[in-house]
C-alpha cells in the first residue's frame, strides 16, 4: 500500500482508562432532567392529541403501549431426537406445521435451524468413537469397544431426555389441539 499518511499512533493508552462504565453523555443527562420537569405534561398533550385523531400521536402512543415483538415462543411437540432418522422425522413435522399455518415460515426456519444443530451434534457424537477407534488401531493399540467409547458421551447427556419433549402447559392460540399433534406423531412414526 505504500507509506502511511501522517504520524502513526504510539502503542498504549497514555491518557488513562477512558470513559468510566455507566457514565452518560452530558447532553443526555441534561435532556433527561428537562423531561423530568415537563414529561407528564408532554405525555398528557400527546394523549390529548391522539384522542383528537392525530395519527402521528396515535402511532407514538401505540408504539409505547404495544411494542413490536421480535419473536414469540412456539409450542408444539417434537419427537426425541436420538438418531438421524428422528431428526428427519422432526424436520418433516416442522414442515407440516408450516404448511398447515400453525407456524410462520420464519418460525419454521428458526426451529429447523435448531434441529439442524441437533443433527450436527448427533453426527459429531457418532464420529468421535469411530475416530478414537481408528487412532488406536493406527497406533497399534487394542481398540476400545464401542460401548466403552460411548460411555463418555452418555455421561454428558441429561438423565431424562423424554421430559424435554413434553410441551409446556401454556399453548398459543394458533397451536393445533393435542389430538391433532398426537395423530400426526402416530402417522409420522413408522
Amino acid at each position: 500500500m505504500g507509506n502511511p499518511r501522517g504520524r502513526p499512533f504510539e502503542a498504549g493508552n497514555k491518557l488513562g482508562k477512558g470513559r468510566p462504565k455507566g457514565s452518560q453523555n452530558q447532553a443526555t443527562v441534561a435532556l433527561q432532567e428537562m423531561l423530568e420537569d415537563s414529561g407528564t405534561g408532554i405525555m398528557a398533550k400527546l394523549k390529548l392529541m391522539a384522542l383528537k385523531g392525530d395519527r402521528t400521536a396515535m402511532r407514538l402512543c401505540l408504539e409505547r403501549l404495544l411494542p413490536v415483538r421480535k419473536g414469540r415462543p412456539v409450542y408444539f411437540r417434537l419427537p426425541v431426537m436420538n438418531t438421524v432418522a428422528d431428526v428427519a422425522k422432526a424436520q418433516r413435522m416442522v414442515l407440516q406445521q408450516v404448511s398447515k399455518g400453525f407456524l410462520t415460515p420464519e418460525e419454521g426456519q428458526s426451529v429447523s435451524g435448531m434441529i439442524q444443530t441437533t443433527l450436527q451434534c448427533l453426527l459429531a457424537g457418532d464420529l468421535l468413537p469411530r475416530l478414537e477407534k481408528l487412532e488406536q488401531e493406527r497406533a497399534g493399540q487394542k481398540p476400545e469397544t464401542e460401548r466403552e467409547s460411548r460411555n463418555v458421551l452418555e455421561e454428558s447427556e441429561p438423565p431424562d431426555r423424554e421430559a424435554d419433549s413434553e410441551p409446556p402447559d401454556r399453548v398459543i392460540e394458533r397451536a393445533p389441539p393435542d389430538e391433532v399433534v398426537e395423530r400426526e406423531l402416530e402417522e409420522a412414526s413408522p
